[in-house]
C-alpha cells in the first residue's frame, strides 16, 4: 500500500492526517482532525469521505484511507456478473 497518508501529532491528545500529494497551503492537504478520547480515537473528516468516525488506533485510520485510495486506483470494482436471459414461460 502506498504511504501517502500521514498522522502528524499536534498536541497530546490531537492530530490532523495529511494527504501527502498535495503541498501544505493546498485545501486538500488536510484529510481529517483525529481526538484521542478515553478508548477511542474520534475522527472529523475534512472531505466527505465515507469512512467511520471512530478507531481503536490512529494507524487504523491510515489503514483505511490508504485502502480507499486503492480501491479508487484499481476502479474499486469488478465487471458485471451476466445473467442469462430465458424466453418467458408459457
Amino acid at each position: 500500500m502506498t504511504t501517502q497518508f500521514t498522522a502528524m501529532r499536534v498536541t497530546e491528545t490531537d492530530w490532523i492526517i495529511e494527504d501527502t500529494r498535495f503541498p501544505i497551503d493546498d485545501s486538500r492537504h488536510v484529510v481529517a482532525y483525529v481526538e484521542a478520547t478515553e478508548h477511542l480515537f474520534r475522527v472529523t473528516w475534512v472531505l466527505p469521505l465515507p469512512l467511520p468516525t471512530e478507531y481503536l488506533r490512529v494507524e487504523d485510520v491510515l489503514d483505511d484511507l490508504a485502502r480507499r485510495q486503492e480501491a479508487a486506483a484499481t476502479g474499486g470494482s469488478t465487471r458485471p456478473v451476466p445473467i442469462p436471459h430465458h424466453p418467458p414461460a408459457h
